[in-house]
């Protein structure tokens, strides 16, 4: 992929995601296509620019406060034609005098884009709401909101990985720049597969070679199970710990990628609000971000074909410290 396509897609991306902040509905007119599809669990379906921007745009309970971030970007082209995927969570709210009154909310995007006139345009958006915390009542009347008897909360959602996932969907992308991108593209993918319970995705992220660091899964056990073993053991538990929720995002603040002789290693922070019951968000935490825990990854690089079968593979899982974690951001960078 050209440097100067990815980063025109991540642009119109962001964009769009400002005008989702700032409720600027000619903004998100002029990012789509003419007859742009939205299918969504919270929002609904529309056909047509002015119709889904009118869906997407703030239509609940009046707000004096919004702020939106955007984690696990991934994006592949192919002759004219791109396939993006990311996180989006926001947090928005009456914050008054006394009191900030919340709703913090996130979910998976799956957007497809066309070239119109030499400029990319959005020409669907697939959108999974899968976590909401705080008042709903920001979105009554308006919005769907999770149903945790469904997979994925709801019986009819949009996103179908073995059909929609941006690696199935890119058959030959034109390929990713730096070994920092394609390492990071593995790390999302891994993610990806858990979230999506898509496990041919997650396989093809986990090297022949993997194990736990210091984590309670491993149980001694990396010692003496076959690789196969390992590899059947891990997807067992990743399929318990899929299928026992709703709904499933593992969404990551990358800390740093450091690569060296083929060995990529990868800190980050997992990011997850609405799973912290101790901590809520009040006039003095507006501006903070909060992690459950500190992880380390080590990426090996293979030789194959494709995606599958080649590429950065994680050979390292090591949970560092596992706890809440803040950090205050006052400035403007949506992209984690």
């Amino acid at each position: 992929m050209k440097l100067e396509e990815r980063l025109e897609v991540k642009k119109v991306f962001s964009t769009y995601v400002d005008a989702l902040e700032s409720n600027d509905v000619a903004l998100m007119e002029s990012l789509f296509s003419e007859n742009v599809i939205l299918e969504s669990t919270n929002y609904g379906n529309a056909n047509g620019k002015k119709q889904v921007a009118n869906k997407i745009s703030w239509s609940g309970e009046p707000i004096n406060y919004s702020r939106y971030k955007i984690f696990n970007f991934v994006c592949f082209t192919e002759n004219g034609h791109a396939c993006q995927s990311a996180v989006v969570t926001g947090l928005v709210g009456i914050n008054d005098e006394d009191y900030f009154h919340y709703f913090n909310f996130g979910g998976y995007y799956l957007n497809d884009y066309v070239k119109e006139n030499g400029k990319w345009k959005i020409s669907h958006i697939r959108f999974n709401l899968d976590f909401e915390d705080g008042n709903t009542c920001f979105v009554r009347n308006w919005w769907k909101l999770i149903d945790y008897r469904y997979f994925e909360g709801n019986i009819s959602y949009p996103i179908v990985s073995e059909i929609h996932a941006p690696w199935r969907v890119i058959e030959n992308p034109e390929s990713l720049g730096t070994d920092e991108e394609q390492v990071l593209d593995a790390y999302y993918r891994y993610s990806w597969g858990i979230d999506h319970a898509d496990f041919e995705i997650f396989k093809s992220c986990i090297d022949s070679e993997f194990c736990f660091g210091n984590s309670i899964l491993s149980n001694g056990k990396n010692q003496t199970e076959t690789k196969e073993d390992m590899l059947a053991n891990l997807i067992k538990f990743m399929k318990y710990k899929r299928f026992k929720e709703a709904t499933m995002e593992h969404i990551w603040k990358i800390v740093s990628v450091d690569i060296q002789n083929g060995i990529a290693k990868v800190k980050s922070m997992r990011y997850e609000p609405n799973r912290m019951s101790t901590t809520k968000f009040n006039r003095l935490n507006m501006e903070t971000d909060f992690y459950t825990g500190k992880f380390e990854y080590e990426f090996v690089k293979r030789e194959g074909n494709d995606w599958k079968t080649g590429g950065w593979k994680m050979r390292l899982n090591n949970p560092k410290e596992l706890k809440i974690f803040f950090e205050t951001t006052h400035d403007k960078n949506k992209f984690f």
